[in-house]
């Protein structure tokens, strides 16, 4: 009988040499008795028979190089022919190389096909120009297609690209898109990432997200949208990033009920006019970063509210607070921005706040009053605006580690001394015009001479 085995490094052996054979194994034919025949036909496992064979399969395939697929590479060049190349980006796609080579591209290890395409201006060349031809779509097993940051003239994006059925990821930011958002991407079903931001889209609805079960980032950032925040995103149950900011959205928020998920939410720069109350934010249980600045909305929360969140930025500038500091803030033990100026408040600062180390604070053009903490150089703001604002103390000692101290326009008394303790750090910005100060300019030496204003 015989048995056989796979051996590593293929060869025939004989009585007088090893020869080397140009596959990547063989099969060993040796004598056993056939006594052992019984034995190994009953326990021989299927399973590992078929895994054997895969292997052998796997080896003979791994010095094969598959070829970029003919049809992707007639698309591809007709794609790059509506290009301009000004920087010479494109050079290497040439008829007669093989596309999986080019610049750009990436094809499947299996098949040949084009499956990502990244041709992102970095600013190191000139960017591409000209349109994107619907040639595109003829790539129909493109996974990921980046073209950000180029500049394609207010051309735009072929309405066939909801035919690319494959689609996971697709980021166009930045780069002069004009006409309308296509209403093909509601085809796509299997995004994960859309990022069509700042582009000077002609001014429309939102597109039907309702189909994008799986999508994680949507970033439709400053891309003309008006009318209401459609209640489809509910049906975003693996959204993590939403940005919505510089648009003409107007309305009511919904409740995002079904956005578990969510950890970014930019709502920031719209025409919004709506009041925020618990209900709205309750099963954001993920939410890091709330931005609602520059629109119309009244955040209406019980003195008793614990949000389910820990957020790191809360960037709330010209909203409506209702007179009262916002109490469930000191439940936010992780925030590293804070902006609620413009805000209606009229309160004093409660000194939960001081615990917090911000990188940014900014409480101005509210009547905030009372006094700070005698220091708060602990705290390490890089900004610190309190201008604007009816705080009636000694200025404190001021944290040297930030870059810009506003704190104008307010009623704080006192002499001037403590500007030589602030000359020694990194501020690059210190205003303390329109106060009660009194007394002359300290002399702070070299300390002083050096300041860069």
């Amino acid at each position: 009988m015989v048995n056989f085995s796979l051996v590593n490094g293929p060869r025939i052996i004989n009585s007088k040499s090893t020869r080397r054979l140009p596959c990547s194994y063989y099969i060993q034919m040796k004598r056993i008795p056939s006594k052992f025949i019984i034995m190994f036909s009953s326990k021989f496992n299927f399973f590992w028979l078929v895994r054997v064979l895969y292997l052998f399969w796997c080896a003979g395939c791994s010095n094969i190089n598959i070829s970029c697929a003919v049809t992707d590479k007639e698309a591809l060049l007709k794609l790059k022919d509506g290009f301009v190349d000004g920087g010479g980006r494109l050079s290497t796609w040439k008829s007669e190389a093989d596309c999986c080579e080019w610049n750009g591209v990436v094809c499947s290890n299996l098949t040949g096909h084009v499956i990502k395409l990244d041709l992102v201006h970095y600013g190191d060349s000139e960017e591409l120009r000209g349109n994107i031809d619907s040639s595109l779509c003829d790539l129909q097993h493109l996974t990921y297609l980046y073209l950000d940051g180029n500049n394609f003239e207010g051309s735009k994006i072929p309405e066939c690209i909801g035919s690319l059925g494959q689609l996971r990821e697709l980021t166009i930011s930045g780069a002069s898109i004009g006409g309308t958002i296509p209403r093909g991407l509601q085809n796509l079903s299997n995004l994960q990432t859309l990022d069509l931001s700042d582009n000077p889209f002609k001014s429309g609805p939102f597109p039907d997200f309702s189909r994008f079960s799986n999508l994680v980032t949507l970033s439709l950032k400053n891309t003309s949208l008006h009318g209401s925040i459609p209640q489809s995103f509910g049906h975003l149950a693996h959204l993590s990033k939403l940005y919505l900011s510089y648009n003409n959205l107007t309305g009511s928020l919904p409740t995002f009920a079904g956005l578990a998920s969510l950890e970014y939410l930019d709502l920031s720069n719209n025409r919004l006019n709506s009041v925020i109350n618990e209900t709205h934010l309750s099963t954001l249980s993920n939410l890091t970063v709330l931005g609602v600045s520059q629109n119309t909305i009244f955040f209406n929360f019980s003195s008793h509210w614990v949000p389910p969140f820990q957020l790191q930025d809360f960037i709330a500038a010209s909203c409506n607070f209702g007179g009262h500091f916002p109490s469930w803030l000191k439940y936010q033990r992780e925030l590293h921005a804070l902006e609620i100026s413009d805000a209606s408040i009229s309160d004093s600062i409660p000194q939960w706040l001081w615990l917090s180390s911000f990188n940014y604070l900014n409480l101005s053009h509210n009547k905030l009053y009372g006094e700070l903490p005698k220091s708060i150089l602990k705290f390490y703001h890089y900004v610190l605006d309190l201008s604007f604002n009816n705080l009636s103390s000694p200025i404190p000692d001021l944290p040297t580690s930030a870059m810009a101290l506003v704190l104008s326009n307010s009623m704080f008394l006192g002499t001037l001394s403590f500007i030589c303790a602030t000359a020694q750090g990194s501020v690059y910005q210190l205003d303390i015009s329109c106060n009660f100060l009194s007394g002359k300019l300290p002399d702070c030496g070299d300390n002083f001479l050096t300041w860069p204003f």
